[in-house]
Parts: structure tokens; sequence; C-alpha cells
């Protein structure tokens, strides 16, 4: 009974685990504990950190509550951006797999897995899902009663390695028995090993350095995992330490964020040796980029002294949105003519060199020679700089990822902006860059709606639409290097998505381990078990779900015309015998190019799976349920749709 990609969430027991051959034995494909997290038994603020997941903490039980922190845990720890597991194969097995598929979106396999011993049983399934390239990553764990919670990150050795993933253990082998003695035997033998060669662990936390680990549980049915640890590697930072360093920092909300500085000011305190390129890149590719954010740039006593300046602030930040950007070249003449970005970024040299190339073929003197060794030069060579450094800004820009939709620009910049869109040669660019001095542009307005207008110089020659960011990549009275670096951080505070891993690609930095998202816990309410959800759109597209059978078909004419009283347009779906990719097809099918303010789903229809699905569809909505205390009677259904909807938990 194993998952695949368009499996619906299966409830397996230890029993349903044991098949012929499905211990897993030494000969088999390693696999890799990535990292692990753990949370003892009443330890621990209680309630859920709804912001971050944004699912009403009162759908939850406690063990997918934590569940789910532990798995954003997990993913950090192993150096992942939790946001980006959609983005591949990644299975979840546990108690909580399907919320844990839902709130991160997972493309792999989803296992609910229920049993007394649920981490060390789904820890069993994902690594046979691993062997059986079923998934590429798992997140396998859940909670118990009496011990606590476990969650482990797991990965085919091989792909750590070549990843660059943390490896705590190994597992060697596994074995689910109806017995402790039995799933204890099976375990060894499939590893090869006698049992006076291995450690008997109390539990995943105890693996040393120094011998193999025998990890199970002492009540029936057993569950044993044998594990190998794995030698930590000594490993001396090499990065190169920038002068003007970017530190960002996010989170979904302000209390979050303050937290998120404060961790990383003791981290930093605490930790003196610590590279801060290092730092810097590891916050930059393994963390989220969540709403609110907020960056710091500049060496290592500049950066402490801002993250305690942000900690005692009022955080006056305003959410990120992602945003279009248009780049415009000012025709300004840049401070330094490009002599210090020249020497610290490569791809930038690469081009000024190109495009001086084709003006010493039109100039008197090389270009370089003269615009780095005169604060003041000829106007030509003047407006040649300009040129060269709009040009090789916008080849930085593009190859940092910046998503550039419109190219613009005044004067000299009007020639810059045609020549880096494509419509100019460089040989023509240059031609008429050295003829008469172009006239400069009449102002205009940006009516383009909130974008982000990066510009070369800090004067913009025209309005611009509200919402819009403004952010210059030079500045006369800042050094070139920490002007540019700025004004990327700025945009990443505004929501510019950028390539941050080929930023630091040149510095040769390494992840290293950093706190983790401080959690922001608000208090669970208790939901009376009759209490109906008061949040419930009244209008806008709703899409209906009823069960193949129409067990509930009165109840189902009932609710639409509910919510067409409350002026709602209702969308029908009847579900069938689906997997998960025909539950998705279907409901891209009955939806079109409509996008849902709410889906509800009647009794019958496996929500589970449908969550699953809405996320494949990329559907953006709020899921509900039919609350239990909902019976239609003599007057149909209670006034509205408020009357009987439960928030399932999506979005």
């Amino acid at each position: 009974m194993r998952g695949t990609d368009h499996v619906s969430p299966t409830c397996l027991t230890a029993g349903a685990v044991v098949e012929k051959g499905d211990d897993m034995s030494a000969e088999d494909e390693r696999i890799a504990i990535v990292s692990m997290a753990h949370r003892e038994p009443g330890v621990g603020p209680p309630g859920f950190d709804s912001a971050l997941f944004g699912i009403d903490a009162a759908d939850l039980d406690a063990a997918r509550r934590v569940s789910l922190e532990l798995a954003w845990e997990v993913l950090e720890r192993g150096g992942l951006d939790p946001l980006s597991a959609r983005e591949g194969r990644t299975g979840a097995y546990g108690c909580a797999a399907a919320e844990l598929a839902g709130a991160f979106r997972l493309g792999g396999p989803a296992i609910v897995v229920g049993t007394a011993h649920t981490p060390l049983v789904a820890v069993h399934v994902a690594a046979r899902a691993l062997r059986d390239d079923e998934c590429d990553l798992a997140i396998a764990g859940g909670a118990t009663e009496t011990d606590g919670a476990s969650m482990l990150l797991l990965e085919r050795l091989a792909d750590a390695r070549r990843h660059g993933h943390p490896v705590l253990a190994v597992i060697v082998a596994g074995a689910v028995g109806s017995t402790v003695e039995r799933a204890n035997d099976a375990a060894l033998r499939a590893a090869g090993l006698e049992q006076s060669e291995v450690d008997t662990l109390a539990d995943l936390r105890s693996l040393t350095q120094d011998h193999r680990g025998l990890v199970g549980v002492s009540a029936p049915p057993g569950v044993h995992l044998v594990l190998e640890p794995v030698e930590a590697p000594c490993e001396v930072s090499t990065a190169v330490e920038l002068p003007d360093t970017p530190l960002l920092l996010s989170a979904a909300n302000r209390a979050g964020l303050r937290a998120q500085v404060l961790r990383l000011l003791d981290h930093l305190e605490a930790d003196q040796d610590a590279c801060l390129t290092d730092v810097a890149y590891s916050l930059a590719t393994s963390r989220a980029a969540l709403p609110l954010r907020i960056s710091v740039v500049g060496d290592r006593r500049e950066v402490l002294d801002g993250l305690t300046a942000i900690a005692a602030s009022e955080l006056d930040v305003t959410r990120a949105a992602p945003v279009p950007a248009t780049f415009f070249c000012t025709g300004e003449a840049p401070p330094a003519f490009g002599r210090e970005l020249h020497a610290e970024f490569p791809v930038f040299a690469e081009a000024f060199d190109e495009i001086s190339g084709e003006f010493d073929a039109l100039l008197e003197q090389p270009l370089r020679d003269v615009v780095f060794a005169v604060d003041e030069p000829a106007a030509p060579y003047e407006r040649a700089a300009t040129f060269a450094v709009e040009v090789a800004l916008h080849r930085l820009a593009e190859h940092w990822g910046l998503p550039v939709r419109r190219v613009d620009g005044r004067g000299i910049g009007e020639i810059s902006a045609a020549y880096c869109a494509g419509e100019l040669s460089l040989a023509d660019a240059c031609a008429r860059v050295l003829a008469t001095e172009p006239e400069v542009a009449a102002a205009s307005r940006l009516d383009l709606g909130p974008l982000a207008v990066l510009t070369t110089m800090p004067e913009i020659p025209f309005g611009t639409a509200p919402g819009t960011a403004r952010v210059a990549l030079l500045h006369p009275d800042e050094p070139e290097a920490r002007s540019l670096v700025t004004g990327f951080a700025q945009l990443h505070d505004r929501g510019v998505e950028l390539d941050w891993a080929e930023f630091f690609s040149v510095t040769g930095a390494r992840r290293v381990d950093l706190p983790t998202y401080p959690f922001q816990h608000v208090t669970v309410p208790s939901r009376p078990e009759r209490e109906l959800w008061r949040g419930v759109p009244e209008s806008g597209t709703w899409l209906v779900i009823t069960a193949a059978d129409g067990a509930d078909e009165p109840l189902t004419g009932a609710v639409r015309d509910a919510l067409a009283r409350d002026g709602a347009v209702v969308r029908s779906m009847e579900a069938g015998p689906w997997n998960r990719e025909q539950f998705a097809e279907h409901l891209r099918a009955a939806l079109g190019d409509e996008a849902p303010d709410g889906v509800l789903a009647m009794a019958g229809v496996e929500t589970d799976l449908l969550v699953l699905a809405m996320g494949d569809a990329e559907i953006d909505a709020r899921l509900w349920r039919l609350a239990p205390a909902l019976r239609v009677n003599s007057g149909g259904v209670r006034r509205g749709p408020r009357a009987g909807f439960c928030h399932r938990g999506r979005r």
C-alpha cells in the first residue's frame, strides 16, 4: 500500500505496512536523514501560527498543528526554503500527511500513517518510497501521546550529497513486525548484522558518531530501524567576506519579523567566528521569502548595529507583493563611472569591457583608461561611460534574475534602453552615443499600476502610479558596490524575486545552520460541536461539489438556493471515483477561467484528496464542508450560507 503522485491519502496500519519483501536491507540504496526536529510532550507554548500557514488553528488537532511546525523546521534545517518544497516530488508520511501536502502544496505522495508509533512507521514507509523512486524528498514523522512529536527530512544519500544537504545519519535497514522481537530480528537480518554489533537507542536523537544504532519501540507492533552514523565534516568557510553583505529577513507578521531579527542578532553575537557571507547566503537561499520583509547591508559591525536598531524600532514595513520591474536608464553620469563595480562584479566587468571595446575604435584613447583614471572626463568619454554603465547594470540585473517587464530611459538612457531591448545593434548604439548630444526626452508618467522602478541613478523624470516602488542602484554620495547591493536588497523588501543563489555564486558561500523560524502562537479557540462558522463570504463564485451517491440531494439543493439568494454565482460538480490528477482536471473543467471565492464539499466528498487536487489546479480559495449540525428542516436551510459551514483548512 504505497502512494504515488496521484493516489489519495491512505490510512496505513502497522499490519498493512508488512508485506512480503518489504523489509529494507543493506543492499538497497541508502537513505539519508537530512534533518530532524522534535517536540517534547507539553513543552513549548500552546497554540499555532495561523498567520504563517494560513490555516485556522481550530480546524486542526494538536498533533497536526505540531506536525506542520516541525515540517517547516526540518525543511529549514535541511537547507531548503519551505515554500520551494512544492516545486519537486516531496512526499509526506505521517498522521498529518494530508495537511502537510495541502499546506506546502507538495507534489509527491501523501500517505497518512495512523498507528500508535507514527513517527517510526512513517520513516520506514518514507524510506521505502524513496528507494522505489516514488518521491525525491520525504517529510516523515508525527506525534504520539507519550513521546511527543518527531519529524525527519529524508533523501536518497547520493542525492543529498549532490545537493549539498546535511546528512545526520543513514538508514541501513528497517522492519515492521507483529512483535518487538520479530521486528528486531528482521531489521538486523536485513542489515546483515548481529545484535552485538549495534547499540540499542532510546530514540533517534541518541545516535552518536561512534556506533551503529538500532532504534525501535518496546511495545507491539514492533518497528525497528538500523541507523549508521555519519561523521560530520569539519568545514572551514572559504567564502569571500563581502564589505557589503545583504542580510534578508522576512516573516508572516510583525511579531514574527521582530523575533526573527532578535534570533539572528543573538546568533551572530554568540558566534563571533560565523562567516557573514555564509550567514547571508543561508538566509537568502534556505529561508522562505514571506510577506513582511526587511534587510540590512554592511560589514559585520554595521549589520549588528542595523539589526539592533530594527529590533528597537516600530518595524514600519509594508507587505511585499510580487510586482513587475521597469528598468529606467536616467542618462546621468555615474559617480565613479563603474570602476568599483568593474572590480567587484565579473558579469558587470564583462559587459562593460565588451562595450568599451566597441568605443575604443571610435575614440582617441581607450575608454577604460580615461574614465577609470580621471573624475571629470571629456564629454564624449562621459557619454560613452554612462552608456556602458547603464547597459552593464542591466546585464547584471538580468543575471541576478530580475524580472524586467520594460526598459525605458531619457537622454543617453534612451539609447541604453533601446540597445537593452534589442532595438539597436551595439555598433549603432555606440555611434549614436558619440554623435551630437541627444535631446533629453520629455517627462512622462508611468501609469502601469504598482511596479518596481529600478533606476540607474536617483532622479526619475516622471511621476509614478500609486504603489510604485522607486529604487536607485547608484547614488552620487555612496560607494558604487554598497549602493548597488542596497538597491537589490530593497527590491527584495518590496516583493521583487531575485536569484540570490546566483548573487552569492562567486563568493564561495556555503549553507550554515541558522535559527529556525520563530513561530508566533495564537491561542487555539475551542469550538463547540454545534458552533457555526461566521466568516463565509456571501457572494462571489462558489463551486459546490457533491458525492456520486447523491445521498444529500435535498440538502444540496437547499444550499445552492441559500447561496444564490445571497448573490452568489453557483457552479456544481459531482465527484467521481478519481485519483488526485483526475480530480484536479475536473476542477479546472468545472471552473474554466473563473477563480472561485469558495469551494463547498458536501457530505461524502473526500476532502483530504480535494485539498491536494485544489493545490494542483491552483485554486486559491477557501475549502468548506458542511458542519454535522446542519440539517434540512421544514423551513429549508437556516438563513444564508453562514448557518452551516465549517472551514476545512485550505488557505
